[in-house]
């Protein structure tokens, strides 16, 4: 993963995928001790997404049956930008989670959680 320089105190970790520069996206900044790290996505190194969900004709997700995969991709994500910093999950304070209601009787909508984080098992799939 490359990693820029520090400029100004500040030090900013990259996947090195095509959103980064399109968007002058980072993944994460370190600033003193603390990191900010940004919106993840299940992707692998090259930047193609996990598990991507089918969509229909409209262009939203038609069903959710690979969210766990989806998620998993993401944390792992999380914890390689993480140890950039050398920090891991244990570290992480507070995490907001943006996620679709998956209601299959009403259409998808975003739904925001902010909360303390509590440990995450990313060892095996959940039985």
């Amino acid at each position: 993963m490359p990693n820029t320089a520090a400029v100004n105190g500040k030090e900013a970790a990259y996947f090195g995928v095509p959103w980064e520069d399109a968007y002058g996206y980072a993944q994460a900044i370190k600033v003193g001790d603390t990191i900010h790290v940004s919106g993840q996505l299940s992707h692998d190194d090259m930047g193609n997404l996990i598990a991507p969900a089918s969509l229909d004709e409209s262009g939203k997700p038609a069903e959710f049956s690979m969210m766990e995969q989806q998620m998993r991709a993401t944390y792992a994500n999380a914890v390689k930008l993480l140890a950039r910093f050398g920090a891991t999950l244990d570290n992480v304070v507070e995490e907001t989670l943006y996620v679709l209601d998956v209601d299959p009787h009403s259409p998808p909508r975003a739904r925001c959680a902010r909360r303390p984080t509590a440990r995450h098992d990313l060892s095996a799939p959940a039985a």
